[in-house]
């Protein structure tokens, strides 16, 4: 019977609320997947990870950054046990690169034809 509730008395103050948050946060799990990396001639390398069941490309300087990782899943808590960088802070940077190799430990993937990356100067898709 471990009630994560904080006590009456100190409901309210932030040391409580972040404490709620905090325990939360240790028993959510991520709910993204890495599939592989999309190669298409004339562009950058995308890597594939199905988020909330859609599939998302991602180039590498995209995943490098902590929004695109709150994308995947917005708990700063998972991002800040998994890869620290000091005190508080994300190491986005190895982040991105757990996440490259996951993907590259997955192979080629196909992506529907709808995400499929166009080469730099090649016309835009229009919908038929």
């Amino acid at each position: 019977m471990n009630d994560p509730s904080p006590r009456p008395d100190v409901a309210g103050t932030p040391e409580a609320e972040y404490n709620l948050a905090h325990t939360r946060s240790h028993r959510e799990q991520p709910n993204f997947r890495p599939l592989g990396v999309v190669y298409s001639k004339g562009c950058y390398a995308r890597y594939a990870i199905k988020v909330h069941g859609e599939v998302r490309l991602f180039r590498a300087i995209e995943l490098s950054g902590e929004g695109a990782l709150f994308e995947l899943f917005p708990n700063v808590d998972y991002w800040r046990k998994s890869f620290p960088r000091g005190e508080y802070k994300i190491d986005s940077r190895m982040a991105c690169a757990w996440l490259v190799r996951r993907c590259q430990e997955a192979g080629p993937f196909e992506p529907p034809e709808h995400l499929r990356p166009r080469a730099v100067g090649r016309p835009r898709k229009v919908a038929a």
